[in-house]
């Protein structure tokens, strides 16, 4: 064990975060510590200030995944933490979405640039799901050094304010939690969606595009992140059999006039005014509309599912914006929009 601290110590340190005599071990909140005495040496006379009460926290809720023996580089939670929170995004201001054990040990898949504190996260994979993770509360062993080496990302974007009425905006199109969210690295929403889970489209427009995933198989649907190598990770995004890391997914093109009004005003920034909204539903089970066809609110566009490049089913949601009638092979050279300017979360 000595040596895996010893490795993510050194990993961390070549990110740029500082660590301490502990290996850099700190808690999600601040803490008040007692300074560090030498070995023997009793505490200061005067009083003592009260131990605080333990705190009852929630107990952990993922459990490390079987494919471990096959991931090029894992993390493992320092046992000493008990259990730290794993997060819909790389930051505190992200959702709390699990909790893991101390000594539990994930797929590394990604990391992410430093948060305002200095600390990058890393994206771990379990069966079933992702989240992320602040990095000095794992760490490393195994081939990690192409994931290390990222360029650290720009400073996270703010959500955007919620508008001042919520019917401004649809519905996701299904009832469940934001797994993931927007940030540098993801500017999408994962929502997590059981297998088949049916969903419409959000309102009037037209299917511009879909793509099957021809390599996914009932046996093998998809590739998990974190088994990948860098190299064999930008194939897949290359590869259209994998439907570049989407899995199967549609692309619905929504007029200006027919979207809300915070997504307009967004528009409007942008200098969109007359052209059209792009939204991505991915990694699919299966497709029910066809390129050309016309779709409203009472469409089913398909079923959420868990193909091309990912660890669990669910539904990503992906909103972009431009003038091109259609957007194949330039759909992510398009400006991308926050989806809550475009879905509320609840009813």
């Amino acid at each position: 064990m000595g040596f895996l601290k010893d490795l993510g110590d050194t990993l961390l340190r070549a990110l740029g975060v500082r660590v301490g005599a502990e290996g850099g071990q700190v808690e999600e909140r601040p803490a008040t510590r007692e300074a560090a005495r030498p070995a023997g040496e009793a505490p200061p006379p005067g009083p003592q200030a009260p131990l605080p009460s333990p705190v009852e926290l929630p107990p952990p809720t993922v459990e490390p995944p079987p494919y471990l023996d096959e991931v090029p580089c894992r993390a493992t939670v320092r046992p000493m933490l008990g259990a730290v929170n794993i997060r819909s995004g790389p930051g505190l201001a992200f959702s709390r979405i699990e909790r893991a054990s101390g000594g539990m040990a994930f797929g590394l898949a990604g990391v992410s640039g430093p948060d305002p504190q200095g600390f990058p996260w890393y994206w771990i994979d379990w069966e079933g799901g992702s989240g992320w993770v602040r990095a000095d509360l794992v760490t490393l062993d195994g081939d990690c050094e192409g994931l290390v080496s990222v360029a650290p990302a720009g400073p996270e974007p703010e959500p955007p304010p919620p508008p001042p009425a919520p019917e401004d905006r649809f519905s996701l199109p299904t009832p469940h939690r934001v797994l993931q969210g927007f940030h540098n690295a993801h500017p999408a929403y994962d929502i997590d969606s059981p297998e088949g889970t049916a969903f419409r489209a959000a309102t009037e427009g037209v299917v511009i595009r879909r793509v099957d995933c021809t390599r996914c198989t009932p046996e093998r649907p998809a590739v998990v992140p974190s088994m990948l190598t860098p190299a064999r990770r930008q194939e897949v995004f290359q590869d259209v059999g994998w439907g570049f890391g989407y899995g199967s997914f549609v692309i619905v093109r929504h007029d200006y006039s027919r979207l809300p009004a915070p997504l307009r005003r967004a528009m409007d920034g942008l200098g969109l005014s007359d052209g059209f909204a792009y939204v991505l539903y991915a990694h699919l089970s299966r497709v029910e509309v066809t390129v050309g066809q016309a779709v409203d609110a009472d469409t089913v566009l398909g079923a959420t599912g868990s193909t091309g490049h990912a660890s669990g089913a669910f539904l990503h949601l992906e909103v972009r914006a431009g003038r091109d009638e259609t957007v194949v092979g330039t759909f992510q050279q398009q400006p991308v929009l926050h989806p809550a300017l475009l879905f509320r979360e609840g009813p």
